[in-house]
């Protein structure tokens, strides 16, 4: 598990030549450009989160990273015995929509996982643009080949990567009106009846006005007077005293 030690923070930032160069080399060498996939379900389809994160075993050169890119948070691996302490420089999604395309045309080793999650971010923000909360219904079946093919790209070893089903499971319908048959009316709060039948079932409280001492059947445990007019008595009173 690994330990945030430095908290994220966000920067519109445009890097020079020499600097996005640079951070390329390490993202080639060290890095990883990925989507993260969040499986569906019964109420949701998969969540697509593209990923991008450098990993070092010396502390300054993940500290130079945030210094220059002024992005990112740094957290540390899992400690594990006989081994160095290894740091991550990792980027959120709105961070890689920022860094991604500057360092883009650099990139060498993983310039194809970089097109690849360009892309995505390219179909996220069209669909966005025309009123969607991200990809699009018509684009989602390139985005499955696209979250496909950087699983490949990304795969250690010689095996293939599990499949991973995107697509979303029968949504369940939620009843939003009274459970009382016959009554269409909506649901009061987070309760199974309406308005009208949850009073009908609570059974009356015993209280006491607090200003004219009266007697009362409260349907509300917190009602404190009898009449709308007791309540105004005792607010000018207590205006008048302060």
């Amino acid at each position: 598990m690994a330990t945030q030690v430095q908290p994220n923070v966000f920067t519109e930032v445009e890097l020079d030549e020499a600097q996005a160069a640079y951070l390329a080399g390490l993202i080639d060498g060290e890095g990883t450009i990925g989507l993260w996939g969040i499986k569906p379900s019964a109420r949701r389809r998969a969540v697509l989160v593209p990923h991008l994160e450098i990993g070092n075993t010396n502390r300054d050169l993940i500290d130079w990273l945030v210094r220059i890119t002024q992005n990112g948070r740094i957290v540390l691996n899992r400690e594990i015995e006989g081994c160095k302490r290894c740091y991550k420089w990792q980027l959120a999604p709105r961070q890689v929509a920022l860094i991604l395309p500057q360092v883009l045309p650099y990139l060498i080793a993983k310039r194809r996982q970089g097109e690849v999650v360009a892309r995505f971010l390219e179909l996220q923000a069209q669909g966005r643009q025309e009123g969607g909360r991200g990809v699009l219904d018509r684009d989602w079946p390139e985005v499955e080949a696209l979250y496909r093919e950087i699983r490949t790209l990304n795969r250690r070893g010689d095996h293939e990567p599990a499949p991973i089903d995107l697509t979303p499971g029968e949504r369940r319908k939620r009843k939003h009106t009274c459970n009382v048959e016959g009554c269409e009316d909506r649901r009061y709060r987070s309760h199974t009846l309406c308005y009208r039948h949850w009073l009908q079932e609570r059974e009356p409280i015993l209280k006491t006005c607090e200003w004219c001492g009266n007697e009362m059947d409260a349907i509300m445990p917190h009602r404190r007077f009898c009449s709308p007019k007791c309540q105004w008595q005792s607010a000018y009173q207590r205006r008048k005293n302060e």
